[in-house]
């Protein structure tokens, strides 16, 4: 029917997308494939792996990727596009080289949207060292901006 012709017609777009997002934050050793009836497949290192079998830090890497691959499809529908995009807490429970794909992957986010981020990851605060920042300081229920 109709939801097949559209999935069938955005699917390798979607696909794309998806790899292209998990090349930066796993540094190509991850690909997903979703066939028509969006069911994944999952290789890590060319190796079949399932979903569930991941690591906290491997599903939060998927789950961007797929979710940054959404709102890229999303974006077609709207006549202006936005050019703002948030993250809260995206770096939690991702290793070293996580955390290094992650900020590869922001940094190429920034060359077309304004990119706005809330962490209290240390080392990813290293690794954002020369970002603009805003602190927002929390003492005996009263916020403070720095």
């Amino acid at each position: 029917g109709l939801i097949r012709y559209i999935i069938r017609n955005i699917l390798e777009y979607f696909n794309n997308k998806c790899n292209t997002y998990l090349a930066y934050l796993t540094n190509g050793q991850m690909m997903i494939h979703f066939n028509e009836e969006l069911d994944e497949a999952l290789t890590i290192n060319g190796k079949i792996t399932h979903y569930i079998s991941l690591s906290g830090g491997e599903k939060r890497k998927v789950n961007l990727a797929v979710m940054l691959s959404l709102q890229s499809l999303l974006s077609f529908t709207e006549k202006e596009q936005s050019n703002l995009i948030f993250f809260d807490e995206v770096a939690e429970n991702l290793d070293e080289d996580g955390l290094e794909g992650l900020y590869i992957l922001l940094q190429e986010l920034k060359k077309d949207k304004t990119v706005f981020l809330i962490t209290h990851n240390k080392n990813f605060k290293t690794l954002l060292d020369n970002a603009d920042r805003i602190t927002i300081i929390k003492k005996k229920g009263v916020s403070t901006l720095r």
